[in-house]
């Protein structure tokens, strides 16, 4: 399990200074929807048998209904049912303003300010004194950036309550948007000298924030103690922090960020947002232990702990716990059954702990709707393959073949199945099968060809060679297959060379590709270069048996027997097929059997200075 898959689960480096800021720059307190959540007029019966009164009951009734309806429409989210809801409502109570207000906070909600900001205007002249639905008013004029008219509606009411703190934190922040800050700092003090004001947390971040908008340093340190006051008021209010956190990273850098952190997590803490952005950043880091126990908090605290646990099972894979990255699979798998990545996930820990039936069952449970089915499906047909399981690994690919997710990969699978039983002609079929679903497909037609080499077709599979790089120039296997065929065959050794070299431009570091430029060389004649390219393959893969028995060869033909019979010792180590051992045996005895040779007493390495 790869580092990246972890690290592309989880949030950015530093997305906790956008993502914690939920708290509204100007907000509004929504009491109003408290204090006026109540039907539009009164429920009650009048005594007076009047038909007439009685018809105004039953429309007064509609219109609770109606309310009551849009309410909760509106609990569920649903803002559009609730503001038509509530049209239909004011249809029949026409001049109601707990209606108006309800239908402010709905169109404001929605994004719909202009809306919102009528029927608040029309509720205001039918209920003047409403004190909250003038602090919407005005919260929603600085969305508009008005703020002349803003100002003027916290003056008043300001002015018809000098105690009331909200209308003065709020005209504070309003000054302090229109980088007014000493008037902005006066109003945030006078709500800090009220003794009645409840989150005096506030008024210190408020001021704070005005210093930081400033851009001020030499006022942050001021602006930090006013950070820790509000900090020992409310520990866990996400914005102080995150001021704070920008104050030192301007001061500072990102590490002493890091460090205030992971200090206020200890002191203050646990606090969810932050072990967020520990986790995140400890994983970046390869630092796992410290972003479990950050995750471990977020377990306990967060209202969404499945990609908790799910990062949690990651880190643990990772670190190879893989019986502990089980249960906590098992348990995500639990809670979100229809999960196919934590069925994937699982599926694999199983593989790990050599649980193959386990795994196996937990692969076929993935649905072809799934982004990992066609992993799901391969993996489950290469543990049966491991098993030599032929049929029922073949069941498992064609059950993916009827779907339409099937793939390349798993035609080619079903070919390696067949391939694996020496059963060539089926493993043919099934991947012209998949040249007709996937056309002009390079990688088809290579193993196409491979496999008509094998079945001593020589003609066909140079057929689908040049295909494979008619339809993928860059397809360096194939160029290198038919330039070593061709050099086999002593046949075309013109274009053996070109594609050899055409090979080797594209993957020079390749042993294999080295080899068979060296060894068309050989086969026309120029032993020099031969020599060159088989002795670098030799250099990169000095286990191969055929890359040694190669250079032994060509140091025959340049009169270096000493450095031929090193090589194919070498090569006669390596080699497990015993008609080539034998062979090697043979050229051997042909070194030590030339009159007058000396044997060394020690065999010289292949590379000697």
């Amino acid at each position: 399990m790869k580092l990246s898959m972890l690290k592309l689960i989880g949030c950015g480096f530093f997305v906790f200074l956008s993502s914690c800021a939920s708290f509204e720059r100007y907000p509004y307190f929504d009491s109003s929807m408290n204090d006026h959540n109540r039907a539009p007029a009164s429920l009650g019966v009048p005594d007076i048998a009047d038909e007439k009164i009685e018809v105004k009951t039953q429309q007064q009734a509609e219109a609770d209904f109606l309310f009551l309806k849009a309410d909760l429409e509106s609990l569920d989210g649903n803002n559009t049912e609730s503001i038509e809801l509530l049209k239909s409502a004011m249809s029949i109570d026409t001049s109601s303003p707990a209606l108006m207000q309800k239908l402010a906070v709905e169109y404001y909600r929605k994004g719909q300010i202009t809306d919102s900001i009528y029927w608040i205007q029309k509720s205001i002249a039918l209920d003047p004194k409403n004190e909250d639905m003038q602090l919407l008013y005005a919260s929603m004029l600085m969305t508009q950036k008005a703020y002349d008219k803003a100002e003027d509606v916290y003056l008043k009411l300001i002015k018809q309550n000098p105690e009331q703190p909200e209308p003065l934190l709020y005209i504070g922040a309003l000054y302090s948007e229109q980088k007014k800050y000493q008037k902005a700092d006066g109003y945030f003090k006078r709500v800090i000298s009220l003794k009645t004001y409840e989150p005096k947390h506030l008024p210190y971040y408020y001021r704070a924030k005005s210093i930081l908008d400033s851009e001020k340093k030499e006022l942050y340190p001021s602006a930090m103690k006013d950070l820790e006051k509000s900090f020992d008021l409310k520990p866990d209010f996400l914005e102080s922090i995150q001021v704070y956190s920008s104050m030192l990273e301007q001061t500072k850098n990102k590490k002493a960020v890091i460090a205030f952190y992971v200090k206020y997590q200890k002191e203050r803490g646990p606090i969810s947002r932050l072990a967020e952005v520990l986790s995140q950043h400890y994983i970046e880091a390869d630092q796992y232990d410290q972003a479990f126990e950050q995750l471990e908090i977020l377990e306990n605290a967060s209202e969404d702990v499945i990609p908790v646990k799910l990062k949690m099972a990651l880190i643990l894979i990772d670190k190879k716990m893989f019986d502990r990255a089980a249960l906590k699979l098992e348990e995500l798998k639990f809670l979100v059954p229809e999960s196919d990545k934590v069925k994937f996930y699982l599926a694999a820990v199983y593989e790990e702990l050599k649980l193959s039936q386990k795994a196996i069952l937990t692969y076929q449970q993935i649905q072809p709707t799934s982004n990992h089915y066609e992993d799901s499906r391969l993996r489950a047909a290469m543990i049966l393959r491991s098993q030599k399981n032929y049929d029922q690994a073949l069941g498992v690919v064609q059950e993916g073949l009827k779907t339409n997710k099937k793939t390349i990969q798993m035609f080619m699978m079903q070919a390696q199945l067949f391939e694996d039983q020496k059963l060539y002609t089926q493993a043919i079929d099934s991947l012209l099968v998949g040249d007709s679903e996937f056309p002009k497909n390079s990688q088809i037609n290579y193993y196409i060809g491979t496999l008509f080499d094998q079945s001593e077709n020589k003609d066909m599979m140079m057929k689908h060679m040049r295909l494979s790089v008619a339809y993928d120039d860059q397809n360096h296997q194939a160029m290198n297959y038919m330039a070593y065929s061709l050099s086999e065959l002593g046949q075309n050794l013109e274009e053996a060379e070109k594609l050899a070299l055409n090979a080797y431009k594209l993957q020079s570091n390749d042993p294999y590709i080295a080899d068979t430029l060296g060894w068309v060389y050989y086969k026309k004649g120029d032993y020099k270069k031969s020599a060159i390219y088989l002795e670098k393959a030799h250099e990169m893969s000095p286990d191969v048996g055929i890359i040694a028995e190669h250079l032994g060869d060509v140091y025959i033909k340049l009169k270096k027997d000493d450095k031929a019979r090193s090589a194919y010792l070498k090569a006669k180590q390596e080699e497990k097929d015993s008609d080539r051992i034998k062979l090697i045996d043979s050229k051997i005895t042909a070194i030590e059997s030339i009159p007058n040779k000396r044997i060394p007493a020690s065999v010289p390495t292949v590379y000697e200075p």
